[in-house]
């Protein structure tokens, strides 16, 4: 999939009139950038498990995702979260 689909697959899972999603992959990593009216967004957390549960699912050549938030209007984001999709992904344990 390329960033244009999954962004439409994000905006119809999310559905939100107030919500921008923005997403661009880079080497196997994923970033989604939510960009919402308000200074707030009230749910963050199930929003993040969404959009990974919708990744994991119907995107094969994803290993991490990052979310990121900002409000619009604002320049910076901030890092919601990074999730690791695969095993591949995930930091090796110390020996």
């Amino acid at each position: 999939m390329n960033d244009a689909d999954i962004r439409q697959l994000l905006d119809d899972a999310i559905a939100r009139p107030n919500l921008t999603v923005q997403v661009e992959g880079l080497d196997r990593h994923l970033h989604v950038l939510l960009v919402s009216e308000s200074n707030a967004i009230a749910d963050l957390s199930e929003l993040g498990e969404l959009i990974a549960e919708e990744v994991g699912t119907f995107v094969s050549d994803i290993d991490e995702l990052t979310i990121w938030a900002r409000c619009r209007g604002d320049e910076t984001a901030r890092r919601l979260t990074t999730i690791a999709l695969s095993d591949e992904a995930s930091p090796a344990s110390p020996s």
